[in-house]
């Protein structure tokens, strides 16, 4: 993701978004993600990664994606993960 050539994709909802996030993803809810999977055509190039609380919904998310011919890949153990090895997160709202 430092290099530009992946893009971190949180598909929790928004409220949990604004909560705490890694810094520079993108929100798109997994309600919504066959709805909103248009907005992600600009990194069809990248490989995409997907963060959810648990990951209990980037497996069926990162499907969709994937026969779409998205590049995916998983952050596995989540947020969860994520924020109990102590790593940044920001709060806020998305501004992509």
């Amino acid at each position: 993701m430092n290099n530009k050539e992946a893009v971190l994709v949180d598909v929790r909802e928004g409220a949990d978004y604004a909560i705490g996030h890694i810094f520079g993803a993108v929100n798109i809810p997994h309600t919504k993600m066959p709805t909103r999977i248009s907005e992600l055509e600009k990194h069809r190039t990248k490989v995409i990664v997907l963060v959810d609380q648990m990951g209990q919904h980037t497996g069926s998310i990162g499907k969709l994606l994937s026969k779409d011919g998205f590049n995916v890949r998983r952050l596995g153990g989540g947020m969860s993960e994520w924020t109990s090895q102590s790593m940044p997160t920001v709060a806020g709202q998305n501004n992509s």
